[in-house]
């Protein structure tokens, strides 16, 4: 099999991210739906300690995941060769990983005092090589923007994997349904995978040492991009992880349903069309179409337009979402109003990492993730010394302010100068694509906030609260959108009449 580059047959960059949308939407809606049924069933503790076994397994699946799938994406040419070598790649990588987690399992089980993380690291650690087998059919679906059959596989295995987490929960195993509902996700997604794709594993495929030169090619992207996506990971969820070391499972659980409610979010709705972006740089690159600053400002205005005000809202309803899990869930707001406002800021930053690592540059964003890294384990540490003994609400806030500081003042500041660094987009120009959104947002924030205050005084159901919060912040978002649109279109219409050339009042 013979690839002589980026094809241009792929699908064009709005069809590739509204499949993406569908992948990325279905996965997340009924995983979210699935993760809320099961905590208000086995409440913050049992959902403290799954979530620690997920973070630690996913940051292995991110470690050469993150770095051979974009290899593969953006590689001018792909044989059938590279992609064997790839995949004995990723194997080899997986199974080191497995092993050496069955081994330092009970270590990890000991530093954060959970007798049931131990079991659960190494049921989950067996998901690798899965995750290592669909690595190659995975990349070439997205290489060539093939995101409805994506939005398929990843649909029906989601669905499946929800179904039997809730059964699983209802017949009483409890950290075990969230342990049987990741399992069987990832086995159903790799069997439609290989089910689909053309390209299969040979048994006699050439092992990475017997082709040094493909190896080095791949190793020498992979792994400055998978450094970064390992930094940029664990920059996101090494404040769940610190919070296990210091503070009790429970305050886990709760700072994860508050993330996971966030990350939902992101995944609809930025991260679905970002996945879709980094094919579609890299054609333009390869081709040579159109201005890059251009387009990056193009595609940015309209995800912080999207995206902001969807933050925006969440953030309004935090003091009425966790109530609807239970009142063991409350305190579980503050974390959830401070995330979401972490949130308007990354959508803020969408579309530095495709562009950065479509013209090549993955190292530029691995010292950017590692800084944002860095700076939240400190901050998180000296929190974690600091609100030791404190209420369970102050531990809360006090984790969730650390993450919004370090992506505010460290991550965002740091990605805007890579990408003038990198591609040259003039920073202003960059801030004027995400201003709108971002005033959209604090509307919504406003609306939210100001419903909840009424709410809580009127003493109606959290139901109604929760209605009321989000019909708000809702309310306020269309109301910008409207001002905003006909701002946009006024401007445009003046430009306009300044474009036809002025008649001449004498007759000649």
């Amino acid at each position: 099999m013979a690839d002589s580059g980026l094809p241009r047959g792929s699908a064009s960059l709005r069809e590739a991210a509204a499949w993406s949308v569908v992948l990325t939407a279905g996965r997340v809606i009924t995983n979210a739906a699935v993760l809320l049924v099961l905590a208000a069933i086995l409440g913050p503790s049992t959902f403290g300690t799954i979530a620690i076994a997920t973070i630690y397994v996913l940051a292995l699946q991110v470690a050469f995941q993150q770095g051979l799938t974009p290899a593969l994406i953006s590689r001018r040419v792909v044989d059938d060769e590279t992609l064997q070598v790839a995949f004995r790649l990723s194997l080899l990588i997986a199974v080191t990983l497995a092993a050496a987690s069955w081994l330092v399992s009970d270590g990890l089980g000991e530093v954060f005092d959970d007798p049931d993380l131990p079991d659960a690291i190494r049921a989950l650690t067996a998901l690798l090589p899965l995750f290592a087998l669909d690595l190659v059919p995975d990349a070439m679906a997205r290489r060539v923007s093939d995101f409805k059959f994506l939005a398929f596989k990843t649909n029906v295995s989601a669905l499946v994997g929800g179904v039997v987490g809730v059964v699983a929960a209802f017949m009483g195993l409890e950290i075990w349904s969230l342990v049987l509902q990741q399992v069987s996700t990832a086995v159903v997604s790799t069997a439609l995978l290989l089910v689909r794709s053309s390209w299969k594993p040979r048994l006699r495929s050439p092992w990475p040492w017997s082709r040094m030169s493909v190896s080095r090619q791949l190793l020498h992207y992979s792994g400055r991009a998978g450094l970064a996506g390992t930094a940029q990971f664990l920059s996101g969820q090494v404040d769940s992880v610190l919070a296990g070391v210091f503070f009790s499972p429970r305050v886990v659980g709760m700072y994860r349903m508050s993330g996971r409610i966030v990350a939902t979010v992101t995944e609809v709705a930025i991260r679905s069309g970002q996945m879709s972006l980094l094919p579609d740089f890299a054609r333009r690159r390869t081709e040579a179409h159109g201005s890059a600053e251009a387009r990056i400002l193009e595609i940015q205005r309209v995800i912080a337009l999207a995206g902001m005000p969807l933050f925006g809202v969440l953030a309004g309803v935090a003091f009425s979402f966790p109530s609807i899990l239970g009142e063991e869930w409350e305190p579980a707001a503050y974390p959830l109003l401070l995330l979401s406002l972490a949130a308007v800021v990354e959508t803020g930053l969408a579309t530095i990492a495709p562009a950065v690592q479509a013209e090549g540059r993955p190292g530029s964003l691995a010292w950017v993730n590692g800084a944002s890294l860095a700076g939240t384990v400190a901050l998180v540490g000296v929190v974690g010394i600091v609100a030791a003994d404190r209420a369970l609400e102050i531990q809360l806030a006090m984790i969730a302010s650390a993450r919004l500081v370090v992506v505010a003042a460290l991550t965002a500041p740091l990605s805007v100068w890579v990408l003038r660094r990198t591609l040259g987009v003039r920073t202003l120009a960059y801030l004027g694509a995400i201003v709108p959104g971002g005033l959209i947002a604090s509307a919504a924030i406003i609306a939210g906030l100001t419903a909840h205050t009424w709410a809580a005084q009127h003493s109606v159901t959290p139901l109604l609260e929760l209605l009321a919060a989000g019909a708000s912040g809702g309310a306020a978002t269309v109301g910008g959108y409207a001002i905003f649109w006909r701002t946009f279109l006024l401007s445009r219409m003046r430009e306009a009449v300044k474009a036809v050339p002025k008649s001449s009042s004498r007759v000649e």
